[in-house]
């Protein structure tokens, strides 16, 4: 069937959508629609090489959403690939304020912007749901059976059921087998009564043969086999569909309610590998954690740091900071392995393009919206890696206790879990004393040095320079006060034993103090 633009927009959800820019371009022809997984050009896996003419494109351009330059050349890219239009999910929460340039080129290319109303009920699906339904003419019966379906898959998700209910529901609603692999073709999961006849085509000459010459979608002769291949979430995975009675018609669907499944499950189907990743490197699992890494393409030994965050179980707070974390790794031009551990969310860092964790660290810093504790910590090398992993997770223990929240770095970390064990020491004895002093004397001459000394050895390194300026204190006054320490506690601060003495007393007032 023959549509256009023009008629799409008065069916469905996309009535109450508001057109942006190109409305000279309405009436153009669509054969199609696709979801653009990728829409930075400059990023691999790019969905851009499998347009065709007159397909609509649905995209948020998260990957892109503060680079005006780059949605321009989007937008031109889309023009020479002759697309019906576009269809912009989320403008206001993920593109902010739309750029008028962006306005003028869809105007002047003449590619309708359409951006579909921020409520519940509109998703990708939906959309493509209605613009597929009238590509293919279905009856009322059909409809009325593909809205039950996306109903039922959503009932399941807010009961919390296991993505592998959904995916067995989908294949009996259209008695179809279903397979997810990932790139490297290991099978995440399948269900159905032909999944032997699925793993028996994939190693024939002629699932290997349309693989090299199709790259993202690949079907037999007989057109019972159907593979799609992704991109999500940085890494691509391989959905396969096997219809018994032949052609399936409708795969189209089948396929659009099976990527809805991942986006929704995403945490079950694509943390899998990695989440097993992260286990293995707390095991001290070597072996499994090296093949595990080979096969997603990593390479321990470029590992470059690792994030862990505490995790507060409120839903909202905890997706948002989540956000927050992604957006700033994927500045940093970082690679990351992510999995929820305990009470900890764990990000390993790798290939940051000569990126150092510290700056990393300060990225995160800067970000106003930071109201976590948790550690950034260098990793050198796989032994580096094995050891410090068990110690990081176990180190949130004693953060617990810790009221300021804040970006811990490694040595901080390390300090806490000496101090773990010093506190349980004769020297335990020595500290006590030292804050007894500090207290008396503060309580005497109604001072601060006690504060005064956990700030300058924790938050300042004892760079009393830096603490006058961020303190607002003049560079003598800091001087004097630290040189009273050094006389009421009886030591140097020009020798380094006393320094660390000084610095364990800090852990030790800070570790020990009450809320």
């Amino acid at each position: 069937m023959e549509i256009t633009l023009e008629q799409v927009l008065k069916i469905g959800i996309l009535k109450n959508a508001a057109i942006l820019a190109g409305k000279e371009g309405l009436k153009n022809k669509i054969t199609g629609v696709t979801v653009l997984e990728v829409s930075d050009l400059s990023e691999e896996g790019s969905s851009l090489l499998n347009l065709k003419p007159g397909e609509i494109v649905i995209t948020s351009c998260n990957d892109i959403k503060n680079d005006v330059e780059k949605q321009i050349h989007l937008m031109q890219e889309l023009q020479q690939k002759q697309v019906a239009g576009v269809i912009l999910f989320y403008l206001g929460y993920v593109i902010k304020r739309l750029d008028a340039r962006i306005i003028g080129i869809c105007d002047k290319l003449e590619i309708p912007l359409i951006c579909p109303p921020n409520e519940t009920q509109v998703s990708y699906a939906a959309v493509m749901n209605d613009i597929i339904s009238l590509l293919m003419r279905k009856s009322d019966k059909d409809s009325k059976k593909e809205r039950e379906i996306l109903k039922r898959i959503m009932e399941l998700n807010q009961k919390q059921e296991p993505f592998t209910e959904s995916m067995e529901f989908l294949g009996e609603a259209y008695d179809v087998s279903l397979m997810l692999l990932e790139e490297s073709l290991e099978e995440i999961y399948a269900c159905g009564s032909d999944v032997s006849k699925m793993r028996e085509y994939l190693k024939t000459e002629d699932f290997m043969y349309r693989k090299k010459t199709a790259v993202y979608l690949i079907t037999d002769d007989k057109r019972r086999f159907i593979w799609k291949k992704i991109w999500h979430k940085n890494m691509y995975l391989w959905l396969g569909c096997y219809c018994k009675t032949g052609q399936c018609f409708q795969t189209g669907f089948v396929f659009q309610s099976f990527e809805m499944i991942i986006d929704i499950w995403e945490k079950d189907i694509l943390h899998k590998s990695q989440h097993t990743l992260i286990l293995s490197i707390l095991k001290g699992d070597y072996a499994l954690a090296s093949s595990i890494a080979e096969k997603q393409k990593i390479d321990l030994e470029s590992v470059v740091g690792m994030i862990c965050i505490e995790k507060e179980n409120y839903f909202e707070r905890d997706q948002q900071m989540k956000s927050l974390l992604h957006t700033v790794i994927q500045e940093e031009g970082c690679h990351v392995v992510f999995a929820e551990l305990q009470q900890v969310f764990v990000y390993v860092l790798w290939n940051c393009y000569d990126k150092r964790i510290s700056d990393i660290k300060e990225s995160i810093l800067y970000k106003r919206s930071f109201q976590r504790q948790m550690i950034v910590a260098p990793l050198f090398g796989k032994e580096d890696l094995f050891l410090f992993f068990p110690k990081a997770v176990a180190a949130f223990s004693q953060l617990k206790g810790i009221k300021v929240n804040k970006v811990y770095d490694r040595n901080e970390v390390q300090s806490f879990l000496q101090m773990q064990g010093l506190l349980r020491s004769p020297m335990k004895g020595l500290l006590e004393n030292m804050e007894g002093i500090l207290t008396a004397y503060d309580k005497k001459n109604k001072s601060n040095l006690k504060k005064m000394v956990v700030e300058c050895c924790l938050e300042y390194k004892m760079n009393l320079k830096e603490m006058a300026k961020r303190e607002f204190i003049h560079y003598n006054t800091v001087q004097y006060r630290m040189k009273k320490v050094e006389e009421i506690l009886q030591i140097n601060l020009k020798e380094p034993a006393d320094i660390s003495q000084l610095y364990l007393l800090a852990l030790s007032i800070r570790m020990t103090a009450k809320e």
